[in-house]
């Protein structure tokens, strides 16, 4: 299975993803799966490259389930604190080109009750995107047939 990839909304600072991903390592089911894909260093300057998307190698629906409960209370945290700027959304990327789209608005309106079956309901869409990825990379090519 390839990495999932997690980002944010463009604009979103680097501090932004280095909090979402300290949030998910907290959980020992994260811890190590998760980094930072950065890009090239802004020309002229001595920093390090602009911080774009994380990756995370979930690999079961546990860990899937983990991961999508983590970004949500990550989410709703955030917008609770009202310290820090909130991401409009965090969008996951898999290996096949599919998205599945947690937006911040809708994750905050969601009572208790709702909570729970939201994060199930996201964490099957994205479970079933990451078991259509590996049945397409396990999928014989016509250059396989020889």
């Amino acid at each position: 299975m390839g990495p999932i990839l997690l980002a944010l909304p463009d604009g979103s600072s680097g501090d932004q993803f280095r909090s979402l991903r300290d949030w998910l390592g907290h959980d020992s089911e994260m811890r190590g799966r998760i980094g930072l894909v950065e890009g090239e260093p802004v020309p002229g300057t001595l920093a390090s490259g602009v911080v774009e998307a994380l990756t995370v190698g979930a690999g079961s629906g546990g860990a899937i389930s983990v991961l999508v409960s983590g970004i949500v209370s990550w989410l709703r945290q955030l917008a609770r604190q009202r310290r820090h700027e909130v991401p409009a959304e965090v969008t996951l990327k898999f290996a096949d080109g599919s998205t599945v789209t947690i937006v911040t608005a809708v994750a905050q309106a969601w009572t208790l009750a709702e909570l729970g079956e939201q994060i199930d309901h996201l964490a099957e869409l994205a479970a079933a995107r990451v078991r259509a990825a590996d049945d397409a990379a396990a999928r014989p090519t016509a250059s396989d047939a020889g």
